[in-house]
């Protein structure tokens, strides 16, 4: 059997939420996941989450109008309350030109109302609090703020990994 060699870039920044969860239900995840599908699927093109077992975390790409974004859902390895979702490009790039630079801005755009649109849905499920926005990449992690407007955004991704959690 041969396995793949994924190439993870040097260096990358995601978008990440940390919320805490009030009544530690024994599937919490799951009904998360089920609430955010029941939701986005009206609002984008799909949303389709699946579980991955072997690291008890779900993962889904979400189309919106103009992109695929991976969105990755674990819990804290800090807390058993708390939980984390990371959102990244489902596709790499790479700002080398102007052409290249204008997708990345309208790439940032997307991440944005797609981080807006988490965070409302986080802030209406009854029990959520300690709702915390971060940048996290391979060797630094930013500040945490209150809702993702906050977020020092000039979106230095490099998503060919996927989401950083």
């Amino acid at each position: 059997m041969r396995f793949k060699i994924l190439k993870v870039p040097l260096r990358y920044e995601t978008p990440h939420v940390c919320f805490h969860v009030g009544s530690p239900l024994p599937a919490v995840g799951d009904e998360l996941v089920r609430r955010l599908e029941f939701q986005f699927r009206g609002r984008f093109k799909s949303c389709r989450f699946r579980k991955i077992w072997l690291f008890g975390s779900w993962a889904a790409v979400i189309q919106t109008e103009k992109n695929s974004h991976a969105v990755g859902i674990t819990q804290s390895k800090y807390d058993k309350n708390d939980w984390i979702i990371a959102v990244s490009p489902a596709r790499e790039i790479k700002p080398t030109s102007l052409e290249s630079r204008h997708m990345a801005r309208l790439e940032e755009e997307d991440i944005r109302f797609l981080c807006r649109e988490l965070h409302a849905e986080l802030s209406a499920i009854n029990g959520v609090s300690a709702i915390r926005w971060y940048f996290e990449g391979t060797d630094s992690q930013s500040s945490a703020v209150a809702t993702p407007d906050e977020l020092p955004w000039n979106l230095n991704v490099n998503p060919g990994a996927g989401p950083h959690i």
